[in-house]
C-alpha cells in the first residue's frame, strides 16, 4: 500500500471517528468575522431598533425563503441578512431556534442557508 493510500486512510478514519463523537451535529461556518461584523457587530443601536423585527416575523421570512445568512450570540440576538441584502435583527425565544430554522429551510428553498454562533 503507498503512502498516500494511508494518509487517506488515516484521514477517513479520523473523520468517522469525529462524525461518530458528534453525531454529524456540528457547523461548518462559511464566512470571515469581518462579513459577521457587517451582519451584527457593526450595527449602532439607532439601526438595530430600526431593523428590529419579531421572532415570529423572522421565522416566518426563514421559512418563505427570503434568507441568506443567520448569526446568533450566547445572548440569543439573532441578525438575518435578507437575499435583497438588508440586515434585520431580533431575540430568539431559545438558543439555537435560528439555526434549526435555516437548517429546515435550506432543504425546502433548495439554496443553503449560511449559519454561524459565536
Amino acid at each position: 500500500m503507498s503512502a498516500l493510500a494511508r494518509i487517506i486512510i488515516i484521514f477517513l478514519g479520523i473523520v468517522i471517528a469525529f462524525l461518530i463523537i458528534f453525531g454529524g451535529g456540528f457547523l461548518v461556518v462559511n464566512w470571515s468575522r469581518s462579513e459577521i461584523e457587517k451582519g451584527f457587530d457593526n450595527q449602532n443601536s439607532e439601526k438595530m431598533t430600526e431593523d428590529k423585527i419579531t421572532w415570529e416575523e423572522a421565522v416566518e421570512l426563514i421559512r418563505n425563503c427570503q434568507v441568506t445568512t443567520v448569526f446568533q450570540t450566547h445572548s440569543k440576538n439573532v441578525s438575518i441578512t435578507l437575499t435583497d441584502e438588508t440586515t434585520k435583527s431580533t431575540t430568539e425565544p431559545e438558543l439555537d431556534l435560528v439555526l434549526n430554522e435555516a437548517s429546515k429551510a435550506s432543504e425546502e428553498c433548495g439554496f443553503e442557508i449560511l449559519a454561524g454562533t459565536e
